[in-house]
């Protein structure tokens, strides 16, 4: 995989005008934003977005993930998930619309 895309239904990605390849902005409650490619699949939840963990690195050493896709650790939530003891990263609560 040379780069992570942002996994989203196509009935979500049809309200937002997204189509498959696209670039979105994901933003998370803070403001903070990632710019990632669009999947459009019906293989996830329409209230859900997906995207794989390890890339958007700005670390030139990160030779496979460096300047490639969006990072997720800049959208993680920093709660808590108390059944874990770590911060919660499937709990992240994001906009996602048309870069």
């Amino acid at each position: 995989m040379r780069e992570n895309e942002l996994w989203i239904h196509p009935e979500a990605a049809k309200t937002r005008g997204i189509q498959q390849g696209e670039r979105v902005k994901v933003t998370d409650r803070k403001g903070r934003t990632e710019e990632i490619k669009a999947k459009v699949t019906p293989r996830i939840r329409k209230d859900t977005v997906f995207m794989v963990h390890g890339f958007g690195h700005f670390d030139q050493r990160m030779t496979t993930a460096y300047k490639q896709g969006g990072s997720d650790c800049n959208l993680a939530s920093q709660a808590e998930d108390k059944r874990v003891g770590s911060t919660s990263m499937g709990l992240s609560l994001v906009k996602v619309a048309k870069a």
